[in-house]
């Protein structure tokens, strides 16, 4: 899938931390792989389309990655 020109090594960075969580999360609860795959590229595409929002769903992922690790990792 070709990332939009306007994509920053950021961005990119970012799409693909939230696509890792969505594998995550899917993984833990049993999903299949093609409903990861849609989900993942609904998620890409909505970031894609409104960027205004990149920066609150950074410091969303940030504290949500955050608390999955250490859930995971005690």
């Amino acid at each position: 899938m070709k990332i939009a020109d306007h994509s920053s090594t950021a961005d990119i960075a970012l799409e693909g931390a939230i696509l890792d969580s969505v594998k995550i999360n899917l993984h833990v609860n049993n999903e299949s792989l093609p409903e990861l795959q849609d989900w993942g590229m609904k998620i890409k595409y909505y970031i894609e389309e409104n960027l205004d929002v990149k920066h609150s769903l950074q410091n969303d992922l940030k504290i949500y990655m955050g608390s999955f690790f250490r859930m995971n990792h005690q």
